[in-house]
């Protein structure tokens, strides 16, 4: 970041901090989680444990001068390092939260946007050799796409939690926003569920408008909590380990990083497991950068295949997103 990038980020800090004020986020690591967890009282839904494993961020965006690979180039890396690990573990089930329109940059920390329909999935889905693959393992019933914002991108608060794509916007934004990824991914793929990027449902402010928004919509599943983000931004307000029903809407719970140290990983799955709870694996489809650390690379993915080796160990269910509700004994 040169000086200019830095006197800017200052700037606009300060007017995010003292103008916007923001609600203050929770404290929270790993510890706190194991502890929280433990609190957790055990609820007889599920027959058995169910691993999930996310992947955000998936899309048609190729690796250029402004911007990193999500997907676009079927020949990358990231495409052999992920279907390489279908074919090895083809027991595991995926779900890939897509973003129909991205045009952010690779800079993280900028609000600054390339050409906005540049790698529109509604331009490219009839011969793109991405969406013929995710549509061969989703008939496998191996690899699921769901609904990851529209751009991810928010260019109404400049250069300033910028992959935050719907905090500060009103209702009709956001509807409109939805409405839009909606009409241009479903020519590609039937979706179900939804997840906003970085859980951004309106916390920031306190509001969490979101969730009257996507009321309207009609998910199966929406994906709006992280142990410290999302419903948990500033408080615990929704369980770690079962899905629930929030304002209507059949939230699953996203709960384990890939990027915490595998001992805290498998003390977190041993609790899950004994309550019969939902272990929700998060990574980012995007070969890792310094601004996604747990994007796909040689070393994720062999902490990934540990974790399966970990949990081979119990008798738990691998599933799709859309198959939780399914797997209900009650709700």
């Amino acid at each position: 970041m040169n000086i200019a990038e830095r006197i800017n980020r200052k700037i606009k800090k300060y007017y995010y901090d003292f103008i916007l004020k923001p609600e203050a986020r929770r404290e929270f690591n790993e510890h706190i989680f194991l502890k929280e967890i433990e609190k957790e009282e055990k609820r007889d839904i599920f027959k058995k444990p169910i691993l999930l494993i996310s992947y955000d961020d998936t899309s048609l965006m190729r690796k250029e001068g402004l911007t990193y690979e999500y997907g676009g180039d079927i020949n990358s890396k990231l495409n052999n390092i992920f279907f390489d690990f279908i074919e090895k573990h083809p027991y595991a089930k995926h779900t890939l939260f897509f973003v129909p329109n991205p045009n952010y940059t690779k800079n993280g920390l900028t609000s600054k946007t390339i050409a906005e329909d540049k790698f529109n999935i509604s331009n490219y889905y009839k011969d793109s050799e991405l969406v013929k693959k995710i549509k061969t393992y989703s008939k496998k019933g191996v690899i699921e796409i769901a609904l990851h914002g529209y751009n991810h991108i928010n260019t109404k608060i400049k250069d300033y939690y910028s992959a935050f794509e719907f905090e500060f916007l009103t209702n009709d934004e956001a509807k409109i926003k939805i409405q839009k990824g909606l009409s241009e991914i479903n020519r590609a793929f039937s979706v179900c569920g939804f997840k906003p990027p970085a859980w951004g449902i309106g916390q920031l402010n306190g509001r969490y408008y979101l969730l009257n928004v996507l009321k309207e919509f009609n998910f199966e599943y929406v994906c709006l909590s992280s142990p410290s983000n999302g419903l948990n931004y500033r408080e615990k307000r929704t369980s770690y380990l079962y899905p629930e029903n929030i304002n209507g809407l059949f939230n699953i719970p996203q709960n384990i990083s890939i990027l915490w140290n595998l001992q805290t990983i498998y003390k977190i799955i041993d609790l899950i497991v004994l309550k019969r709870g939902i272990i929700n694996i998060q990574l980012h489809y995007t070969p890792r950068n310094k601004y996604i650390m747990d994007g796909l690379c040689d070393d994720v993915i062999e902490k990934l295949e540990r974790i399966l080796e970990y949990v081979s160990q119990f008798d738990i269910d691998y599933a799709l997103h859309k198959e939780v509700g399914g797997l209900c004994k009650k709700f």
